[in-house]
């Protein structure tokens, strides 16, 4: 029997889809739930080549907890249009300020008129950090909760990465943009089967690991291969611009920062150097010890940390109860 038939990991009651076509023509997928006598609201935001699936448990433990919940799938992801409509597997952004763009007009459209919190992972972090930091008027913003932001990609340290910015090696990757980076490929059947649950770079729960896998499995609109050499390039050039943001604007909303000391996709050194120099009125560094890279798939001591930080981040701000 499929794990994905587990109450936990079941769409729950009340949630729906809905779409929203964005500024540059194309369908992103939507979804929401509203607690009942919702005391808040969460924006969530995934990671690369996650899907709203995949955080149903999560979804549940944010209604528990009495928060109304936002969340929408990036471009090329989940139930989102793709980039690449003629090769669906491919992860591919030109810039990510696409990402930004809808990121922004999400926010005008479904959450103007109420104030949330942003949690957010990985990837989806990374974007919430620009957000905060690119934006005068973040008002109806009341804190963010993140997950092993992408301040850093764990292969490429800075020096890698200053490298790939000369100009005949750049050239090289945007001559081949719509082509796969080194060591990704299209997605097949057997993508996980190699790796032992409980044993991949993402999670050391040997049931929640496979989660990723089951869903594309049973849902074949959901499944995606790597990113592409453009989306690479991208997400150089989007660290180097937050880094940027992180030290010369100051980041106003109260943040906490969730970082695991064995992810092996984003470098916990290097974000915490970047996170160091940051400027902020009140940003927070908790280490999780042991825990790879998707703390909120991660095992129930992790996981349940990382829900106790956002219960604790509520209790000392009694004056954004809303």
């Amino acid at each position: 029997m499929s794990i994905l038939s587990e109450f936990r990991f079941t769409k729950p009651d009340g949630f729906t889809f809905g779409e929203m076509i964005n500024a540059r023509g194309q369908k992103i997928r939507t979804g929401k739930i509203d607690a009942p006598n919702a005391k808040g609201t969460v924006l969530l935001l995934t990671g690369l080549s996650e899907f709203t699936e995949k955080y149903y448990e999560t979804i549940r433990d944010l209604l528990v907890r009495e928060f109304s919940v936002r969340i929408f799938d990036w471009i090329s992801q989940g139930g989102s249009e793709r980039a690449l409509p003629d090769q669906p597997y491919k992860i591919h952004v030109a810039d990510f300020v696409h990402y930004l763009d809808d990121l922004k007009q999400y926010i005008a459209e479904h959450l103007s008129h109420e104030k949330f919190y942003i949690m957010g992972h990985s990837m989806g972090g990374h974007l919430t950090l620009r957000h905060l930091t690119e934006n005068s008027d973040n008002s109806n913003i009341l804190g963010a909760i993140l997950s092993a932001p992408m301040l850093s990609i764990k292969i490429l340290p800075k020096m890698v990465r200053n490298t790939i910015k000369w100009d005949f090696i750049r050239s090289r990757f945007e001559r081949n943009a719509t082509s796969y980076t080194i060591g990704t490929v299209d997605w097949a059947p057997d993508t996980y089967r190699a790796i032992e649950a409980g044993q991949s770079e993402f999670s050391s729960d040997p049931v929640r690991d496979q989660l990723q896998r089951e869903f594309l499995l049973a849902n074949a609109n959901l499944r995606t291969g790597g990113q592409t050499n453009g989306w690479l390039l991208a997400a150089i050039n989007s660290i180097d611009i937050l880094e940027g943001n992180l030290t010369s604007n100051t980041l106003h909303i109260p943040t906490v920062v969730c970082l695991p000391t064995d992810d092996r996709i984003v470098s916990t050194e290097e974000s915490k150097e970047v996170l160091s120099h940051a400027r902020a009125d009140d940003l927070h560094i908790v280490e999780f010890k042991g825990a790879r890279h998707e703390i909120l798939v991660e095992c129930d001591k992790y996981r349940g940390a990382f829900l106790q930080n956002f219960d604790q981040f509520l209790a000392k701000r009694p004056q954004f109860s809303l």
